[in-house]
């Protein structure tokens, strides 16, 4: 198995059921060679965070080996996902005076400094800086350089994570072999996999239903606007069905899985599974409607959530391009219909983009966040991203100069 060259990208997806890496080879011109996956079950984690870094450090580690065995390429360090309701999204401006020059390089670099030098919570540390736009003399500037005027205003998100998650996180991963190159939020990065331009243009918010959690993330302009964590996901529906059928949760993933059905009018009262029940073992015989008169109350509270995170972000109607569904739930029959009735906005299912070179493998809803993290990677690989896992002085704006003068 020969080392690690710096073309190879490893992304490592660390759910909350299962741990996928995806080991990569960026070719140039936006292409990308899938070498090699591996997946692994795990128990180490809650609502997105770690809550035993033994457990999901084993689970790391046979992941990592399934993969690395397949690309006979030994990983060293990985482009990881993080998600969580200890995220934070903070909005900061600056404004740097011209007294009526050209806005130099310079200028831009310090307006994003001061802009992003906000007093954070000590239980937080950064994670993301992501700019919003600029300001000149109060009139919009996508590249503000060679613009004159009296004044420059900067605006960005600045996207925090606890300091104890991220921390748990990066030693798991420490344990299962690699070191951190890279941590990037699971729903961006699932954004990269399903979006196409123009959605992120007009205006889209990315519903990630994953087994911890539900990531929210919004974008307009091109942009990012908007990002949270809700702490429910297909978990909580696979706990309801065991409980409501009085069955092992093992039994009742395989059936939500198989059979599961988001809306009772969609489902066949006709179609009928043999169900073990926990106690004494003796089968009885469930019906498809039965079993979603079970899940569609608890995907109803899902969406109603996710409604009220896009209603409280403030870009409601700046959404005008719709909700993109993705995640190893979201393929599940009726959900597009459940959340178009909820949310009240035009819904489809996010599946990674086939055409996209090297994404031609990916055809499940649920390979969105690792095919993003590849992607993530393949662009680290072009040109340094924002805020690496130990955050650089200065490697995001080296990032935003590159893209103002390519």
């Amino acid at each position: 198995m020969s080392s690690s060259h710096s073309g190879l990208i490893v992304a490592l997806d660390i759910g909350t059921s299962k741990v996928e890496a995806v080991i990569g080879e960026a070719k140039g011109n936006g292409a990308l060679q899938l070498l090699g996956r591996g997946k692994a079950v795990i128990d180490g984690l809650e609502g997105g965070v770690v809550i035993d870094i033994e457990a999901t450090a084993h689970s790391v580690r046979q992941a990592l080996r399934e993969a690395e065995a397949q690309a006979k390429q030994k990983a060293t360090r990985v482009i990881a996902g993080v998600t969580g309701n200890h995220l934070r999204v903070f909005t900061s401006s600056s404004v740097v005076a011209l007294s009526g020059r050209e806005v130099t390089p310079a200028d831009v670099a310090r307006g994003m400094r001061i802009a992003q030098a906000i007093a954070l919570p000590t239980d937080q540390r950064l994670l993301m800086v992501e700019p919003q736009g600029f300001l000149i003399d109060g009139q919009h500037g996508r590249n503000p350089v060679g613009m004159s005027g009296a004044s420059l205003e900067t605006r960005v998100h600045v996207v925090t994570g606890g300091n104890g998650p991220i921390e748990n996180l990066c030693k798991s991963i420490r344990l299962g072999g690699v070191e951190v190159e890279h941590l990037a939020l699971n729903s961006v990065a699932t954004s990269l996999a399903v979006l196409s331009d123009d959605e992120r243009k007009m205006g889209v918010a990315v519903v990630d239903v994953g087994a911890g959690t539900t990531d929210v993330t919004i974008f307009s302009d091109g942009m990012l606007r908007h990002a949270a964590s809700i702490s429910i996901g297909g978990n909580q529906l696979t706990g309801d069905i065991a409980k409501a059928l009085r069955t092992a949760r093992t039994e009742a993933e395989s059936l939500k899985r198989a059979s599961g059905c988001a809306v009772q009018a969609l489902a066949d009262a006709d179609k009928l599974f043999d169900v073990r029940h926990l106690v004494g073992h003796e089968k009885f015989v469930v019906s498809q409607r039965a079993l979603s008169a079970v899940i569609e109350p608890r995907l109803e509270e899902i969406f109603a959530l996710v409604q009220q995170v896009i209603r409280e972000s403030g870009f409601e109607e700046a959404i005008t391009a719709g909700v993109v569904i993705a995640g190893g739930c979201s393929a599940m029959p009726g959900m597009v219909e459940l959340a178009l009735d909820v949310i009240q906005k035009p819904v489809r299912l996010g599946m990674p983009m086939s055409d996209r070179p090297g994404f031609e493998t990916f055809t499940g809803a649920g390979d969105a966040t690792v095919a993003g993290l590849l992607e993530q990677g393949r662009r680290i690989r072009e040109r340094p991203l924002a805020v690496p896992a130990k955050p650089a002085s200065n490697s995001w704006l080296q990032t935003f100069m590159r893209r103002a003068h390519p």
